[in-house]
């Protein structure tokens, strides 16, 4: 009852919790069995602006238990994991998956540069994410379910971002390619990333990655770009709307266009 009081309310007595929500007590006897649970729900309940019926919704999650039954992708614990993801805005449940996918153990104040502070504070007071030493900290099961849950839209294999090209559906849902150690060259069009270019966030060419054509759509989500050895910049700079961050210091040879 205790951990989940905290994340609820940090400032606030337990008795004083209980005694204004009584299904406070409800919900931490069914979860007693996993405090990285009752963390996780508490973060839900002292983010929603209508705590009542913030409330009601994880009393009719643990009562109706269809998250807890596993499904083919996700395993049994990992199913209530994502139900505090579930809460989030679009834009922090993006954020979770890029820091799953690629920002893991990096330090905190970069990441939240990179993918937005207030989406990255919504993270920490939803208990899915945790401060260790000034790096992030995930545990286990949330690292697992997020990865689980962008495995389609997010990529760190030439092998997987391969097969994902080939489907013409997916191509317009990738939203992470982390490319940094390509065993051979590994060929991707402009077309593709012109495709590409209203839902990816983050864009990282490894050595051996050749890009072939330049790039002209405007990349609206990109946060994140970087290169290593390429020779080529595929896109204008000013292709870039909302970037965050761009790290070109290995491209000695590479050409940039200049901003317009």
């Amino acid at each position: 009852l205790q951990v989940l009081c905290r994340k609820i309310d940090r400032d606030a007595d337990v008795s004083s919790i209980v005694a204004e929500r009584p299904q406070a007590k409800e919900i931490a006897k069914k979860c007693s069995c996993s405090p990285l649970f009752l963390e996780v729900v508490g973060g839900f309940i002292h983010q929603r602006k209508n705590e009542k019926k913030a409330y009601e919704s994880v009393i009719n999650f643990l009562q109706t238990g269809e998250h807890f039954s596993g499904t083919k992708t996700y395993s049994f614990d990992e199913s209530r994991v994502l139900f505090s993801y579930d809460g989030l805005n679009r834009n922090a449940q993006e954020a979770f998956l890029d820091i799953c996918s690629f920002f893991y153990n990096w330090e905190l104040e970069e990441v939240a540069w990179i993918v937005g502070e207030e989406e990255f504070e919504c993270l920490q007071e939803g208990a899915l994410l945790k401060n260790k030493d000034g790096r992030i900290s995930i545990h286990d099961l949330i690292l697992s379910a997020g990865r689980n849950k962008c495995k389609d839209s997010r990529f760190t294999t030439a092998s997987e971002l391969s097969k994902a090209l080939k489907k013409e559906e997916l191509v317009s849902q990738i939203k992470g390619v982390w490319l940094r150690q390509n065993g051979s060259p590994f060929h991707i069009s402009a077309e593709e990333l012109d495709v590409m270019s209203t839902s990816l966030r983050v864009f990282s060419m490894g050595n051996l990655t050749i890009v072939e054509g330049k790039c002209q759509k405007q990349f609206d989500e990109l946060r994140y770009f970087q290169v290593d050895r390429v020779p080529n910049l595929p896109m204008d700079i000013s292709n870039l709307k909302h970037l965050s961050y761009i790290d070109y210091a290995f491209g000695k040879d590479m050409i940039l266009s200049s901003s317009k």
